[in-house]
């Protein structure tokens, strides 16, 4: 008897827009919007990710800042969406982040 996967990642991806450079004044911004400038970045966190997990099997994340380790969990917990791809999560995910650097900021 087979069983489908836990959790199926298809080809996602998560990218944000960030403004780069200065923080225009809201007159620059409203110049910049009628003139169709900009000057977002677009900067991906991750790109075309594709694993699945069979129950029973447990999933470690490891790699250096800036890796996208967050972001994955963020996907898996539902608590972000792809901005290209597919995530399915069949049943409840319990990511077990790091709170230090949240209690650390507050």
């Amino acid at each position: 008897m087979s069983s489908s996967p836990v959790i199926e990642v298809i080809d996602a991806s998560v990218s944000n827009m960030i403004r780069h450079g200065a923080s225009p004044t809201l007159k620059e911004r409203v110049i910049q919007s009628l003139k169709r400038q900009s000057h977002d970045v677009e900067v991906k966190a991750l790109q075309n990710l594709s694993f699945s997990l069979n129950p029973g099997e447990v999933l470690a994340i490891i790699g250096r800042n800036g890796a996208g380790k967050s972001t994955l969990l963020k996907m898996l917990a539902r608590v972000l969406p792809p901005t290209k791809g597919r995530v399915i999560v069949r049943g409840n995910v319990s990511p077990m982040m790091s709170l230090e650097q949240d209690l650390m900021a507050n």
